[in-house]
């Protein structure tokens, strides 16, 4: 793969030759403020890294966000450029590989989005996120109506089960065809996600998974297909299924050394008319070894495979061997 990310939709087919990559994109830096202003406090953030060209350093925003909170009624409104509300970012799998495995929701985007905390156990979250992210085949997309994310989280916190949530996704999706012709869709997705324990392999050990499972959202995932294809027969777009999946467990061996074993795949439910090369399925593997020699500083070395399997049958793999350090300041 001949980008910093370990993107398994792009596994070359058939093969290329093996390189050594150096790469300082996943650097970034952010600015963050706190200000409490009566019974609210407001936080502000921003933050920049070096990944806006896969080959090579480029600025690029991260996120760009403010969010008032009201602690008596634990109530939040947050709104700027953020993750999407449909990733799970409390059951991410640590991998040294920076856009992380296969099937992960990968965007961040325009949101507004309001928060409910309840007996400081559950946490609904309602958002309108960005109608700008829409990746068709044979068709240009074009803006409609915001995409509406709804989330409930458990947050016992607790021996055995750190969270659990689920959250769903209602889009429209709107594609002009070459003709000048305009059809649309509806796009939803489901998505199970969370972290629990696992004392019998050590204290801190644990295991995270998502599920995910719709109609029309492969685009936001990473290594996922387009959303939806345009028919040539009837300038019509046809939704592209999609089930995916990503986790981990992590296995600590010493208070400063840890393991982590990932897995990622996303399968597509393709039309019969979609071009033979199209992206049928993705899968991705990963183990690591980290190692925090101070609280600051971090060095890891991990193993990822991948592969990729088009419409057609034909396939190919990748593998790669990647060193990472880590400096905080």
């Amino acid at each position: 793969l001949n980008n910093n990310e370990f993107d398994t939709s792009f596994i070359p087919i058939p093969s290329e030759p093996s390189q050594t990559k150096f790469s300082v994109n996943p650097s970034k830096f952010g600015i963050s403020s706190a200000t409490p202003v009566d019974c609210y406090r407001i936080n502000t953030m921003i933050t920049v890294d070096f990944n806006g060209k896969l080959d090579s350093p480029d600025p690029r925003l991260r996120v760009a966000y403010g969010e008032i909170i009201n602690d008596d009624r634990d109530v939040a409104f947050m709104a700027g450029q953020f993750f999407t509300t449909m990733v799970d970012l409390k059951s991410q799998p640590e991998t040294l590989d920076f856009a992380g495995p296969t099937g992960l929701f990968a965007r961040r985007q325009p949101v507004a989005k309001f928060s409910k905390l309840y007996g400081r156990e559950v946490l609904t979250e309602m958002a309108i996120e960005t109608p700008e992210d829409s990746i068709f085949r044979n068709a240009d997309p074009l803006t409609g109506i915001p995409a509406f994310v709804y989330a409930i989280n458990w947050l016992p916190e607790g021996d055995r089960i750190r969270n659990l949530r689920f959250a769903c996704l209602a889009r429209d999706l709107r594609g002009q065809a070459p003709d000048g012709s305009i059809d649309k869709e509806f796009g939803w997705a489901f998505v199970g996600s969370g972290r629990v324990m696992l004392p019998l392999l050590g204290e801190k050990d644990n295991f995270c998974f998502n599920l995910e499972y719709g109609d029309g959202f492969g685009g936001q995932l990473k290594s996922g297909p387009a959303d939806a294809a345009l028919d040539p027969a009837t300038n019509e777009l046809a939704k592209i299924g999609v089930f995916a999946s990503y986790g981990g467990v992590q296995h600590w061996w010493t208070d400063s050394v840890r393991s982590n074993f990932i897995w990622g795949y996303n399968s597509a439910d393709n039309p019969s008319f979609i071009d033979p090369s199209a992206l049928e399925s993705t899968l991705y593997s990963a183990a690591n070894i980290v190692w925090n020699p101070t609280k600051k500083v971090t060095f890891g070395i991990e193993f990822l495979h991948g592969n990729r399997k088009n419409v057609d049958g034909t396939s190919g793999e990748a593998n790669r061997l990647l060193f990472s350090s880590r400096f905080v300041y």
